[in-house]
């Protein structure tokens, strides 16, 4: 399995806000535009969510792959390691038929004391996903659909976190548009709200 580490700075941002911004960005940068879908599991008490732990797999262009993901939240960054692997279609197919995970990735629920077998799948969230590549780094508008909800969201990886960061937010500010810090609420996160609300 690779090991991936990455900083991302997102913001969340209202439906009309996200708008503007990427009607802003269209005039600026090329765009590549992906529809992805986030499988998420885990245990019914959310046992790796506690652990700030998200296992997916995510179906991309008729991808996929497996990912377990450890955040370690600083101040408005969000640090994660990742441990991932693509999968067959018959790897994927089955296990989100079956509830099923595969062995190497019961070795790494294990290590964190979570019981590997009583994980389930939760549901799925699905990602309009927009990247334009600036001179900040990579940059995604993310509108995300998940029992019925709609949410808006800003994503930027960059290895200069700090210097991007007082960029980013000084174009938000020169467009007059509002945003809240994700740290402690990303996509599992609000997925997992949501889930429970829809119970």
């Amino acid at each position: 399995m690779e090991i991936v580490n990455e900083q991302e700075y997102k913001r969340l941002l209202n439906a009309d806000d996200f708008n503007k911004l990427a009607n802003y960005l269209d005039t600026k940068y090329e765009k590549e535009t992906v529809i992805q879908t986030n499988y998420y599991f885990d245990t019914y008490n959310f046992c790796l969510q506690k652990k700030k732990v998200t296992l997916r797999i995510r179906e991309k262009q008729g991808n996929f792959q497996i990912c377990l993901k450890q955040k370690m939240e600083e101040r408005s960054l969000t640090t994660s390691t990742e441990i991932k692997r693509n999968l067959s279609i018959e790897e994927a197919v089955y296990m989100l038929l079956n509830n099923r995970i595969p062995v190497d990735v019961v070795h790494c629920i294990a290590e964190k004391n979570v019981n590997p077998y009583k994980i389930r799948i939760l549901g799925s969230l699905n990602t309009k996903r927009t990247n334009y590549v600036t001179d900040l780094g990579i940059l995604s508008l993310d509108h995300s659909l998940y029992f019925g909800k709609h949410d808006y969201e800003i994503e930027l990886e960059t290895s200069e976190s700090e210097f991007a960061e007082n960029k980013l937010m000084k174009l938000l500010k020169k467009l007059e548009i509002d945003s809240e810090s994700t740290v402690g609420n990303g996509k599992y996160s609000r997925f997992v709200k949501e889930f429970c609300i829809n119970q």
